[in-house]
């Protein structure tokens, strides 16, 4: 079907030009023209460089993603990496390659068709058709699964719950026939409370220890923090890009002494700290939580410490 399902026999250059940017840059033959008067004007802008043959029958404009590129080649859909980065979903590292999703009954395109390392994955719910560039979420989240740490899942999903891009319904009614356990288990570790990936590492490490840390609980004068360990050790976690001016220094020392005089201990963290020193950062946190019950600390009143539902 031509892309928008309308018919396009009428299109003249410009039409053809909106049609492709429609479809993220780049499009199969088959659905972006049909008709002489658009077969024309297709082959008088591929003619002057204004759109460009990819491979047969797939033509993109100049600037299209290598991404796009590579899904229309494989006349598939992104997934994993690639529709995580697309999402802007939170990832340690972005991926080199393209991860593209076809249907399991119908092999990609010939590997040598593909850029290098292109990674394919064959999936029963794949069916690509008109303007669609990635797979729906879960299913998405279902491969990334598969493909990074598990931790690294769990800060993914956090995210996708907590901007709503996914459900834990959707999420649940997904769970694939292979790795159905595996992929249970980081669900119900995932909390869309958490506003970070430093926040979903720290939070699962110390769940792996038997710890419970509960993301942004607002405490009493001093906003919301962003996890409680086990009611008596309150952890802070700068994000990646954090830059403290004089102002915002001050601030966070003023919450930590609030904290401490609500027989709190507190603890402050860099990205580094949380993502790629998780075991060290874990481990101290561990040992404030101790120390805290040697001094008999109390988890704080539930009238100072007001918690949301998990998402």
């Amino acid at each position: 079907m031509p892309i928008g399902g309308a018919t396009v026999a009428w299109m003249d250059d410009d039409a053809v030009l909106a049609a492709l940017r429609s479809a993220g840059g780049c499009a199969r033959r088959h659905e972006l023209v049909a008709g002489r008067a658009a077969q024309r004007a297709l082959a008088s802008l591929t003619a002057d460089g204004r759109v460009i043959r990819v491979s047969r029958g797939v033509y993109a404009l100049p600037d299209a993603p290598a991404d796009v590129r590579t899904a229309r080649l494989a006349s598939g859909l992104l997934t994993c990496r690639s529709a995580a980065a697309r999402w802007g979903l939170p990832l340690v590292r972005q991926s080199t390659v393209v991860h593209v999703a076809v249907p399991r009954d119908r092999g990609a395109r010939r590997p040598g068709d593909l850029p290098p390392g292109t990674v394919v994955h064959r999936e029963v719910r794949v069916r690509p058709s008109g303007l669609a560039l990635t797979v729906p979420p879960p299913v998405a989240l279902v491969h990334l699964a598969r493909c990074v740490p598990a931790v690294e899942t769990v800060a993914a999903l956090d995210a996708a719950l907590r901007t709503g891009l996914v459900t834990r319904a959707e999420l649940a009614a997904q769970l694939p026939s292979r790795g159905r356990f595996a992929f249970g288990r980081l669900l119900r570790a995932s909390d869309g409370r958490s506003q970070s990936i430093a926040e979903s590492f720290v939070r699962v490490g110390l769940r792996a220890q038997g710890l419970t840390g509960e993301p942004q609980v607002l405490l009493d004068g001093v906003g919301r923090v962003d996890l409680l360990v086990e009611g008596v050790v309150v952890v802070e976690l700068d994000g990646f890009a954090h830059h403290s001016d004089r102002t915002q220094f001050g601030e966070d020392r003023r919450r930590d002494r609030v904290v401490r005089s609500l027989g709190l201990h507190a603890l402050r963290f860099t990205y580094r700290d949380a993502v790629h020193d998780t075991e060290r950062t874990v481990h101290e946190i561990g040992a404030a939580v101790a120390a805290a019950r040697r001094e008999r600390r109390q988890p704080l009143p539930a009238d100072l410490a007001h918690r949301s539902a998990c998402i």
